[in-house]
């Protein structure tokens, strides 16, 4: 057993993952598998990919794009709960799954079609900037959010994700200022 060939195919899954691409992943995954069937993390690996295997196929998804990225998204929290029943705790993997799920959600939301976007779309720029956000663009996740905060002004749950977006961006004193509005809209 090589384990340095072990994490090297483990890292081409992980990419595969980024680029939500599954399937070539569970093949890299396999293979690391037959390399070392006791590497906890290949175990790990291969239990998430099972879960969202079954999950992400066509025939469990919605046709409408909107309510597809929206089901990925709800079933995000289903796996946070399974992650936390299962032993490991790897956290390259599950920042992999993590861009795997908000890349795909993100794919579906870009896909709605233009004649179906009501103009402004709050609660699609809101699930766009939050897709970007969890993806690590940050200055794109905060154009979406604040194009959402700007067609609801009294929407505090988006006003905080923007607030948060512009922290992790380095902005803090725009940071502070929209914590403080959104608290105050609803604490």
């Amino acid at each position: 057993m090589n384990q340095d060939r072990v994490q090297g195919l483990l890292a081409l899954g992980y990419e595969c993952l980024k680029n939500a691409d599954l399937e070539s992943a569970l093949s890299y995954f396999d293979q690391a598998l037959r390399e070392d069937f006791e590497d906890g993390e290949v175990l790990y690996a291969l239990k998430c990919s099972g879960f969202w295997k079954e999950r992400l196929s066509p025939e469990a998804l919605p046709e409408d794009p909107f309510a597809r990225g929206d089901r990925v998204l709800g079933t995000w929290k289903t796996f946070k709960v399974f992650l936390s029943r299962i032993s490991g705790g790897y956290e390259r993997a599950s920042y992999a799954f993590k861009r795997l799920v908000f890349g795909i959600a993100l794919k579906a939301y870009l896909s709605v079609p233009e004649e179906k976007r009501p103009n402004p779309d709050p609660e699609l720029e809101f699930r766009l900037g939050r897709c970007r956000k969890a993806l690590g663009d940050y200055t794109t996740a905060s154009a979406h959010l604040a194009k959402a905060s700007a067609g609801r002004k009294d929407w505090a749950r988006c006003l905080a994700e923007l607030a948060d977006c512009r922290g992790l961006s380095g902005d803090a004193a725009l940071s502070k200022a929209g914590f403080r509005e959104a608290f105050y809209l609803d604490p």
